[in-house]
């Protein structure tokens, strides 16, 4: 199966076509699939709560962590249910403009073609982000009766620093606070989506939104049809079954961190065409605004108590 990246005449590739499969896949389950680097203080938190939710499989590309990260995501899950992939990827394409080949957009499509025949589902996430069931017992529950549903995309749910100016060590039990509404916001980056997917379906690879069919056809997560762009009005969200919780900025620490450190998918090329001060800003930005009108979300943790797993 090849990669096909879309044409742009922008300073990076983030889309990338996939050679459909020649007939539909027969996997089962549900796999994630991650980038982490150095990510040793978050990844069991992030690992340990996903199993207890039902992921069956978990496809972590590794971008040149030096620390304790994959030892840790060793540790917790047995070798059939981890895969591993060194993922140092730092590439430009050889067109005149050399645009940047997007390290996290790569990893999507690479995940869809080399694994897309084992898995029902397979969902793109981050580790700064929890996907859990509004009011099923799993993942897969949620999932049940969408036979006819291939491409889900589910809007985040921001969570800003809570006052923290240091991380705590756990996610969940501390961040009750959200942004109100994605919906009712104007700055860029507070409404965004990932996504859940049909792999054997997938011909397309976004980021932020896979095609699915060669087609526009999208679904909420509690399985109502659109068509994409459908995704940015409001009654997409009013009725899910699943939710997307952001942990966008867990402190001013954090926050300083996730400046400095730039794009996960850029990395140093961010450099080339996008100052430190800009990316200062918007960043900032972004944050005091989830963090101006918020509303209490006790979700996650509600469904932590249902199935018995232990947030602390």
């Amino acid at each position: 199966m090849r990669i096909f990246p879309s044409r742009s005449k922008k300073l990076e590739a983030t889309q990338f076509y996939v050679q459909p499969p020649s007939s539909a896949g027969n996997g089962s389950g549900i796999a994630l699939a991650v980038i982490v680097n150095n990510e040793a203080a978050s990844i069991g938190e992030w690992l340990r709560f996903h199993e207890a939710a039902g992921v069956d499989h978990f496809i972590l590309y590794d971008d040149g962590s030096t620390d304790d990260t994959i030892r840790i995501a060793r540790q917790i899950l047995p070798p059939e249910n981890l895969t591993m992939m060194p993922w140092s990827q730092r590439l430009r394409d050889a067109s005149p403009q050399g645009r940047v080949i997007h390290s996290q957009g790569l990893a999507f499509a690479h995940a869809i073609s080399n694994f897309r025949d084992r898995f029902r589902w397979m969902g793109f996430i981050d580790i700064d982000e929890f996907l859990f069931p509004t009011l099923a017992n799993s993942i897969p529950d949620a999932l049940a009766g969408m036979a006819h549903v291939d491409n889900i995309l589910l809007p985040w749910q921001m969570f800003g620093r809570q006052g923290f100016s240091h991380t705590p060590e756990k996610v969940l039990p501390n961040y009750l606070q959200r942004h109100r509404d994605p919906y009712s916001s104007a700055v860029k980056g507070i409404l965004n989506f990932k996504c859940v997917v049909n792999p054997a379906a997938t011909t397309k690879v976004y980021v932020h939104g896979f095609e699915t069919n060669g087609n526009k056809t999208i679904w909420n997560s509690a399985g109502q049809e659109f068509q994409f762009g459908g995704h940015y009005k409001p009654i997409f969200n009013a009725h899910h079954a699943l939710q997307l919780n952001h942990y966008f900025a867990k402190s001013d620490q954090q926050l300083a961190e996730k400046i400095a450190k730039g794009s996960i998918g850029l990395s140093e090329f961010t450099k080339d065409f996008k100052g430190s001060d800009e990316r200062a800003t918007k960043l900032t930005n972004r944050v005091l605004e989830m963090e101006r009108d918020t509303v209490e979300d006790r979700g996650i943790l509600n469904f932590c108590e249902r199935i018995g797993f232990d947030p602390n």
